[in-house]
């Protein structure tokens, strides 16, 4: 039996895969390599196998065997857990990984739930006007803080022995919006349920709420606001975003 980081890396590792055409993998033994470069295995049909794993996901053991290459697993850091909000229609536990590849890789292609397949920067992503769901916002704002790629690979890999505290948005409603309180946040409750729809109602505007705290980690969503704001909010084993607002593309 595999144990769940080495199901959830694997997973990961297929997903990408299915849906990009990139297969994070090697040949060479695991105490062989050195480096902070994932292996990136290219010389495969990657159309004819999306087809076949898209059919049945357990072909994915036959595509390693006929290469003769393994799922780069320890190249995957894990840097993050999202747990979407209750009061969604659908909800999803998430892992985020940070892998890193020295060069482009020649065999991106798209799948059936991928249309476009660009390779752009946390900050060209964000500032190009997509509109991204609140984890991927937060962590390419987050990666955007180290802009040496060699140096984000080292820290994430170091951190990712410390593991990750799950995030989970609790929503509070105010006179003029919402607000989405995050771990950390000083009205973040001691205790979540998190199969509770609960929203409690404070009688203060989106700024005034945030005024009245130290330690901010928040979602705020108004008329005139829609942003990420973190003050004074200082991570365990993880990047400081520093005292900021980042603004959003969506309604939280």
């Amino acid at each position: 039996m595999f144990s769940w980081h080495l199901q959830l890396r694997i997973t990961a590792i297929r997903e990408t895969f299915e849906e990009l055409g990139l297969l994070i993998g090697s040949r060479v033994r695991k105490e062989d390599r050195n480096g902070l470069w994932a292996g990136v295995i290219e010389d495969i049909d990657v159309k004819y196998w999306q087809d076949r794993l898209q059919k049945d996901p357990s072909d994915w053991f036959t595509l390693c065997k006929e290469h003769e290459c393994y799922p780069d697993i320890w190249s995957l850091h894990y840097w993050s857990n999202w747990l979407t909000p209750v009061h969604l229609p659908r909800r999803f536990n998430t892992a985020f990984f940070v892998a890193a590849v020295d060069k482009k890789p020649k065999c991106l292609e798209g799948s059936a739930e991928v249309v476009n397949v660009q390779w752009l920067s946390p900050e060209e992503i964000l500032s190009s006007g997509k509109k991204l769901q609140p984890p991927q916002t937060y962590e390419l704002n987050r990666l955007s803080h180290v802009k040496d790629i060699q140096e984000l690979v080292k820290f994430a890999k170091e951190r990712s022995g410390y593991g990750v505290d799950l995030t989970y948005p609790v929503f509070i409603k105010v006179k003029d919006g919402t607000v989405s309180l995050l771990p950390g946040d000083d009205l973040y409750p001691s205790s979540v349920d998190y199969n509770d729809n609960t929203r409690n109602y404070i009688d203060q505007t989106i700024l005034e709420l945030r005024k009245s705290c130290y330690t901010v980690h928040r979602f705020e969503s108004g008329k005139e606001i829609n942003q990420l704001v973190t003050q004074n909010y200082k991570p365990k084993h993880h990047i400081n975003m520093e005292d900021k607002s980042y603004q959003l593309l969506f309604k939280v």
